[in-house]
């Protein structure tokens, strides 16, 4: 009938939109992977060059490369941000999505899943260390200037 057909689609809608949800999950932390090695790698070449004693590096250089060091934190925490929201944005659609369809099974299977793919009470202390470990970063990068 037309509405199983209709019911199945939306079933079918909520298993993509979760499964959108677990995926950003992942992307979550290949992101801050990425934005972890960058800042190590950049840092260490940073400090290597400034701290080297055949280069004299002047304070408006030594200025330049912590302000660029502080903007990857700065685009780190952003990306931190927007990657949560947006995982938060795929499972709020399917849970609006079973709401609709009111299937009391489906609502209640999906109001005790994470909200962002992630374990229900590491998902925000997780996303805390990541904050945390940009804003070391930044003081990592702007304690520079005194080496």
């Amino acid at each position: 009938t037309r509405e199983t057909s209709a019911k199945k689609e939306n079933l079918d809608t909520i298993k993509f939109l979760m499964d959108c949800a677990y995926k950003e999950a992942g992307l979550f932390w290949n992101r801050n992977s990425v934005f972890l090695l960058a800042n190590l790698a950049t840092f260490s070449a940073a400090f290597a060059f400034v701290t080297s004693s055949e280069t004299d590096v002047s304070p408006s250089l030594r200025a330049s490369i912590s302000l660029i060091g502080v903007a990857l934190c700065i685009i780190w925490m952003l990306v931190i941000h927007y990657g949560r929201k947006m995982n938060h944005a795929w499972t709020h659609e399917a849970k609006k999505l079973a709401v609709n369809l009111n299937s009391d099974a489906i609502h209640n299977a999906l109001k005790h899943m994470p909200s962002d793919g992630i374990e229900k009470d590491t998902s925000k202390s997780t996303t805390k260390l990541m904050y945390w470990l940009a804003l070391l970063f930044m003081l990592v990068w702007l304690s520079l200037n005194a080496v």
